[in-house]
């Protein structure tokens, strides 16, 4: 279903983001304040999102990453970009800037591009990962680090591996008990 913004709901999210205070000193701490100015100024991407959720003096004035969609998928060459039924868009991975947001739904077709699309995202918020392998003698796998920031905020509800095995950097397969220590909020598991 797509989402539709309408100059109410714009005029709503104005109305509370207008009243969110920046402070402009940063909070008494064991830090000296000119490294705390440092850490806010020079951070990035990733580093300015996790000082963002530990303190409001490190919030941005403008967003540290690009919100890229609700449904996207990862195929062979291309990166799909689901907006609503009719309205897909096609990058290629070098076109990506290297500062995205994706949440709800990810649909990896290919895992040949997921290490450097993962490399490109500052922040994933997934409701529902989906591996989806249409050749039959072929098992796909995916590295357990990679798997662990797909599922780092802990709100995955549905993973489907299909063929999929996740692999250590030694090549060992992790089991599938240690992958749902990573899920918490996981309602449907589909192997």
């Amino acid at each position: 279903m797509a989402t539709v913004r309408s100059p109410k709901i714009s005029a709503d999210i104005l109305q509370i983001t207008s009243t969110i205070t920046i402070p402009k000193w940063p909070p008494g701490s064991d830090f000296p304040t000119d490294i705390l100015k440092y850490m806010k100024k020079n951070a990035i991407e990733k580093q300015a999102l996790k000082l963002m959720k530990t303190n409001k003096y490190f919030i941005r004035e403008k967003c540290p990453f690009i919100y890229f969609g609700n449904r996207v998928s990862l195929a062979n060459i291309f990166v799909h970009q689901k907006l609503c039924t009719q309205n897909i868009m096609n990058y290629g991975i070098e076109k990506l800037p290297n500062n995205l947001g994706i949440c709800g739904t990810f649909y990896i077709q290919h895992e040949r591009l997921l290490s450097q699309f993962i490399s490109k995202c500052v922040i994933v918020d997934l409701k529902d990962l989906t591996f989806i392998n249409n050749k039959w003698w072929k098992i796909g796998k995916i590295s357990y680090d990679d798997f662990k920031f797909l599922t780092s905020s802990g709100r995955l509800e549905k993973l489907d591996l299909c063929k999929t095995i996740v692999t250590s950097n030694n090549g060992k397969i992790i089991p599938y008990e240690s992958l749902l220590d990573h899920t918490p909020e996981l309602r449907c598991l589909r192997l």
